[in-house]
């Protein structure tokens, strides 16, 4: 199958056309508008209310788990302990925890038969091992309702004018375009390509932002800022840009700083994934509230615990294809807080955390003054072989990447697709070098840098 990326422009356009207007049929349908309405409603509750209403969903995913799942079958009691009333926590602590490695070796196990496939998508594989994740419409939805309220706090909507700057590859690498973004006008998103935010199409990008004037931009937060950089050093200032959504990359204190400095608007950063897990969402005054709606939080350090610091535990409320129940998520809290712990000045209360340790990526530089972050996303969460990685940039060109391959493949075969994709990302030829591993140990974070360059701090190269 041809790739996106080599598609005449105008089926491109017609196929986004096509594409997002069945997304906004699906998306805003079914639980969309009931779920937004309950956000609203809850907003103001007390942290008793909170925990019982998560207690009531707890048990109603877990007892679907338990029925229609293969993996909970025998791993899930609903019954109530010598007939006293179990907290949330107490009911979690009799379930086990699960992790990306344990649902990638047998994903049949973990799919509910109950909820109808809609969708797959692929993690970023922050700890080196990259999943497949199935949806059914009503997790989509209810995801869709929670990003729109977040919105509306910062004073914008989900069909407000949104310029979206992701890891897609729109167009071809490295090759010229007359116009190097794509709109979908069912959701009025100009899709903007990441990999041609340079010299050579600055005039064309910022004059399509400039008339297209946005409210809401979101995306990587180095493709963010570059744009950004392009559209002060162009004098072109966005009057109505309301707020900058930051997904995917962790967003750097420095980054958010140029980001709000160079805009005049604020970074509404949050964290979730791909897998459908419960959202993590920065409010007006900076604070991380969990949306306690989506799910449930706990930490592991030396034990499990609902407050503290460790890796992070998700239950997720909004996933019922594939429930996520107690899934490690490999990613690191700081200050995790139940509901009723902190007061903020934004009326909500909710559990809380300090900070969260998302992906660790160094950016990768190429010779014509394009960076890219999120690399690995854009390139190794496809192949197929391929249970861990670890890259190193050792030049422009140049590239070394250490591999746990799956046992019985060709390693031929998972090297040229990784080559063929790093060339595909980049635009130009390299040169690979690849080394069979038993595992990527992880740093003392929990973590694995998944991308280090050796030119980072030597190149001039602008963020992409």
């Amino acid at each position: 199958m041809v790739e996106f990326s080599k598609w005449p422009r105008l089926l491109k356009v017609a196929a986004v056309h096509g594409y997002g207007w069945m997304n906004r049929v699906k998306r805003y349908s079914g639980e969309y508008k009931a779920f937004r309405d309950f956000l609203q409603s809850s907003k103001a509750w007390h942290a008793c209310q909170i925990d019982a209403w998560q207690r009531e969903q707890l048990y109603r995913l877990l007892e679907d788990a338990r029925q229609n799942t293969l993996f909970y079958r025998d791993r899930i009691n609903t019954e109530e302990n010598d007939g006293r009333e179990m907290s949330a926590y107490e009911i979690l602590a009799q379930i086990p925890i699960t992790n990306k490695t344990f649902i990638k070796k047998n994903p049949a196990a973990f799919r509910n038969r109950r909820h109808r496939l809609a969708l797959r998508t692929s993690t970023s594989g922050t700890t080196g091992a990259p999943m497949s994740v199935e949806h059914e419409w009503g997790s989509i939805q209810r995801r869709m309702a929670i990003v729109a309220h977040h919105l509306n706090e910062f004073g914008a909507s989900a069909f407000d004018r949104s310029v979206r700057l992701s890891g897609r590859v729109l167009f071809s690498s490295g090759v010229q375009q007359k116009k190097p973004w794509l709109y979908n006008s069912a959701e009025r998103q100009l899709f903007v390509s990441t990999y041609h935010l340079d010299g050579l199409h600055q005039k064309r990008i910022t004059d399509k932002i400039r008339r297209f004037d946005p409210r809401v931009i979101d995306g990587y937060p180095s493709a963010i800022l570059r744009l950004l950089e392009m559209l002060a050093a162009d004098s072109i200032a966005l009057k109505n840009l309301r707020v900058i959504v930051s997904t995917a990359e962790t967003l750097a204190p420095d980054i958010r700083e140029r980001i709000e400095k160079i805009s005049g608007v604020q970074v509404a950063d949050y964290y979730s994934a791909s897998e459908g897990l419960p959202f993590i969402q920065q409010c007006k005054y900076g604070t991380y509230h969990l949306n306690w709606q989506s799910g449930m939080l706990e930490v592991l350090s030396d034990e499990v615990a609902s407050e503290g610091d460790g890796e992070l535990i998700c239950t997720s409320f909004v996933q019922r294809r594939m429930p996520l129940i107690r899934y490690s998520t490999g990613d690191r809290v700081v200050g995790l807080r139940r509901a009723g712990h902190v007061v903020c000045p934004c009326g909500q209360i909710t559990p809380t955390v300090q900070s969260i340790g998302g992906r660790l990526e160094d950016l990768v530089y190429t010779q014509d003054g394009r960076t890219f972050g999120m690399f690995t996303y854009r390139t190794l969460k496809t192949v197929s072989g391929l249970i861990q990685f670890r890259v190193t940039q050792e030049d422009f060109d140049r590239f070394f990447v250490e591999c746990v391959y799956e046992s019985g493949v060709d390693r031929r075969v998972v090297d040229d697709q990784i080559k063929t994709n790093f060339e595909r990302v980049l635009g130009y030829p390299i040169s690979l070098d690849t080394e069979a591993v038993k595992n990527i140990p992880l740093g003392p974070n929990g973590k694995v840098r998944l991308v280090t360059s050796k030119l980072k701090g030597k190149s001039k190269g602008v963020h992409a």
